[in-house]
């Protein structure tokens, strides 16, 4: 269909209905079998290949329950912040958590590779969950580990904004760096909260400790009887 006005322009109209329902099939489609790609790769115990799958897809919730799977292959203690110097402790007494962090480190430089913006997103959504921060500060812990300094710069100049951000930033490119700044400014605050709130733990722990040792309970048990 072809239509025109005063200001002698004519605009030519053409229904593009069905190719854009085409396009939806297609997409609706090629979801459905990515899914149960993951499904298959979950039943099979390949869980390396069903996070690669559920990254490269945008599947937030299919990644979280893929890292939580390969976790719960090893001794996954209820930890939220960890050092260097006690993970390579743990690392040398134990041949199997040495395996898997050396697989765990490759898997995660591959997807680093395909795009470390939607990874860092990724864990900054984890870490506002109590279900998930374990998982996010481990993972966030190994990308660190595996990452010179240095690299965080390039990461910094290619940052990408978020689809529905970035017709406001896509003029300037200081305001894209910006973006990068406050996404690391938030996994430096959710650390912190989770490093405070681990301290408090311990510091009630062993004064419950104190305690129990001051009034000399421990001691007492044989004096009972029953």
């Amino acid at each position: 269909m072809i239509s025109g006005g005063n200001d002698s322009l004519f605009c030519c109209w053409e229904d593009t209905t069905v190719e854009e329902e085409k396009k939806l099939q297609e997409v609706s489609h090629n979801a459905i079998i990515e899914q149960q790609n993951i499904s298959n790769a979950l039943r099979n115990k390949d869980y390396y290949e069903a996070g690669r799958i559920a990254f490269k897809n945008g599947l937030v919730k299919n990644f979280q329950m893929a890292l939580q799977l390969i976790f719960n292959e090893i001794e996954f203690k209820n930890e939220i912040i960890y050092s260097e110097l006690e993970t390579i402790i743990k690392a040398d007494q134990n041949e199997e958590i040495n395996k898997f962090e050396e697989k765990f480190m490759n898997f995660l430089q591959e997807i680093m590779e395909v795009d470390i913006n939607k990874l860092l997103i990724f864990i900054r959504d984890m870490n506002s969950t109590a279900k998930f921060c374990k998982i996010a500060q481990r993972t966030l812990f190994y990308v660190f580990k595996i990452t010179p300094i240095d690299r965080f710069k390039e990461f910094r100049n290619k940052f990408k904004v978020q689809q529905k951000r970035k017709r406001k930033f896509e003029e300037n490119s200081d305001k894209k760096q910006k973006e990068f700044d406050e996404l690391i400014d938030i996994l430096i605050a959710y650390s912190e909260k989770h490093m405070n709130r681990t301290q408090n733990f311990i510091k009630k722990s062993f004064y419950l400790d104190f305690i129990l040792k001051k009034l000399n309970l421990f001691n007492l048990e044989g004096d009972f009887e029953f």
